[in-house]
C-alpha cells in the first residue's frame, strides 16, 4: 500500500470514528462518511463494504496487535496479562473508548477477553484441579466480568488511575478468590 491509500484509509477511519462519537453505527452512512472525508464512495468501497465492515477491520486491527503484545507476555501470570491489555487500552485510549463506547460494538470487551481465555483457563486449572470443567469456566467468567467492570470504570474515568494500581486491586481480589477457595473445591 503506498502512501496515499494509507493517508485515506487513516482519513476515513479518522472520519469513521469521528462519527461514531456523536452517533450510533446504524445510523452512519456511506454518503455522509464520504462528504465529511471528502472522498468519493468509490474510493470508501475501495476499502470497505459498509460502515460495519470498517468497524470490523478497526476491531480486528486491535485485537491483532493486542494478541502479537500478549503473545510476548508470560502466559502463567495473569498480572503480566492484564498490564499488557490494560497498557495497549491506555495506548490506543481514543480508539477503544470510541469501540467500547454505547454507539461501538457492545460485544468488543469480550472479544478481549476472549483473547485471553486459554492461557486464563490453564492458570484456573493449575489452581483447582479437581474442580469440574465447568465450574473453571464459570470462575474464569466471574472473574472475566469483575475485570470488565473495573475495566469499564478505569476507562469512564478517562484511564487516571495508573496501570499498576488497577492491576493490583485486581490481583488482591484474585488471590482472594484462590485462598477462599479451597484447591479441593468441588460442588
Amino acid at each position: 500500500m503506498d502512501i496515499r491509500q494509507k493517508f485515506t484509509k487513516k482519513i476515513i477511519r479518522e472520519t469513521f470514528l469521528a462519527m461514531l462519537e456523536e452517533m450510533s453505527l446504524q445510523k452512519i452512512t456511506v454518503k455522509e462518511l464520504c462528504a465529511r472525508a471528502e472522498i468519493n464512495r468509490a474510493t470508501f468501497y475501495k476499502y470497505y463494504q459498509n460502515p460495519e465492515d470498517l468497524l470490523e477491520a478497526l476491531e480486528r486491527e486491535q485485537l491483532d496487535s493486542l494478541q502479537q503484545k500478549l503473545d510476548k507476555a508470560d502466559a502463567g501470570n495473569l498480572q503480566d496479562i492484564f498490564r499488557v491489555t490494560l497498557s495497549d487500552i491506555k495506548e490506543n485510549y481514543a480508539t477503544y473508548k470510541i469501540i467500547f463506547s454505547e454507539n461501538g460494538d457492545m460485544s468488543f470487551r469480550e472479544k478481549i477477553f476472549a483473547l485471553c481465555y486459554d492461557e486464563n483457563m490453564k492458570v484456573i486449572r493449575s489452581y483447582f484441579p479437581t474442580m469440574q470443567a465447568e465450574q473453571q469456566e464459570w470462575l474464569y467468567y466471574f472473574i472475566a466480568e469483575g475485570c470488565n467492570g473495573v475495566l469499564n470504570r478505569w476507562m469512564a474515568g478517562g484511564s487516571v488511575s495508573s496501570i499498576d494500581e488497577v492491576i493490583d486491586f485486581v490481583e488482591k481480589i484474585i488471590a482472594d478468590i484462590n485462598i477462599s477457595l479451597p484447591k479441593s473445591f468441588v460442588l
